[in-house]
């Protein structure tokens, strides 16, 4: 499967940040890192993973984020 490059950043980001802290970032600190302005765009790009079965979201928790997979291969 491929991961468009922006795909395989959040990604990876999200799955380090995992790791390091053990708890997943907000969807605040995802677009601040990459510097995007809309909350919106870091929401699409997240429901875009877990339709890859890449990612699962918990829209009941605000860090309601878990890797399934880690796949860093970019289109």
């Amino acid at each position: 499967m491929k991961l468009t490059p922006r795909e395989s950043q959040v990604l990876s980001f999200v799955a380090l940040h995992l790791e390091t802290y053990g708890y997943a970032p907000y969807q605040d600190q995802i677009a601040a890192r990459f510097k995007l302005n809309s909350r919106t765009y870091v929401k699409r790009v997240l429901k875009r993973l877990e339709a890859k079965g890449l990612l699962h979201l918990d829209p009941y928790r605000p860090r309601g984020i878990k890797v399934i997979k880690q796949e860093l291969r970019a289109a």
